[in-house]
């Protein structure tokens, strides 16, 4: 009896790895999967391929099958904001020139900016429209001040 529960034990943690996260190269799948309430939780490259990865659920078996046999359905103009949503993705994954080590003194408030300006970047490109400015000022010798206004304005203060 026990190595039966310890089988299924193991056959359940493997589920629970499943659920937890499910991996797509293909893009338009990747669309849907956001406009049927899919979370993304990260975006990584694969040589010349972008991984998408999602929370995953106990139904997306289902979901991507209907996908593929175009059996799926999603409002038209989300997927159209899904698209584009997600190419603002794909491209800003493209061109990171910044790469920010939190150990560096700067590296947590000035990764914590840099993010900030990426989310409402892509915030700007999905509703259209929007302005953004980023201002930068000496508070004391080795601390800068950085606002970023966009409809809110937020600071962070940077070591130097």
């Amino acid at each position: 009896m026990r190595a039966g529960q310890d089988e299924m034990k193991v056959q359940n943690e493997v589920v629970c790895d499943r659920r937890h996260a499910f991996e797509t190269r293909d893009f338009y799948l990747a669309c849907f999967l956001r406009c049927a309430g899919y979370e993304l939780l990260d975006l990584r490259s694969e040589g010349t391929r972008r991984v998408f990865v999602f929370q995953d659920r106990l139904n997306r078996r289902d979901d991507v099958m209907a996908y593929y046999d175009e059996a799926g359905s999603v409002r038209a103009l989300a997927y159209a904001a899904a698209i584009k949503d997600m190419k603002a993705l794909h491209t800003m994954h493209e061109f990171n020139p910044i790469q920010l080590d939190a150990g560096e003194p700067a590296g947590g408030e000035l990764k914590a900016a840099c993010e900030h300006m990426v989310r409402e970047l892509v915030n700007g490109v999905r509703h259209g429209f929007f302005e953004m400015v980023v201002t930068v000022e000496t508070v004391q010798s080795k601390k800068k001040s950085v606002t970023i206004k966009s409809g809110n304005s937020h600071r962070f203060t940077v070591l130097s």
